[in-house]
């Protein structure tokens, strides 16, 4: 369906902030785990996966599907973490 749109809580709490708002007077979150469901057509032993937001799950996750992948894994999180911190800045 899409990333979700509330990918960066922080700035939505700044925002609020600004205001002298309280985020959580007028939203109450929920976290879910798994985060989201990815199905996979064609693959009869895999044909659907948990992504969580505990990386260490994902790690397992990626690591049964496809050995070696975490370490791309972190590669791709490492790089994220980059452009999330210039986005933010």
């Amino acid at each position: 369906m899409g990333p979700s749109r509330y990918l960066m809580p922080d700035l939505f709490e700044e925002f609020f902030s600004d205001f002298g708002k309280d985020i959580s007077d007028y939203l109450s979150l929920t976290k879910l785990d798994p985060s989201y469901k990815v199905y996979f057509k064609d693959d009869l032993k895999h044909p659907m996966i948990d992504v969580s937001s505990d990386i260490e799950k994902n790690r397992e996750t990626f690591e049964s599907l496809e050995p070696g992948s975490t370490d791309t894994l972190h590669t791709y999180l490492q790089s994220a973490k980059i452009q999330y911190d210039i986005g933010i800045n």
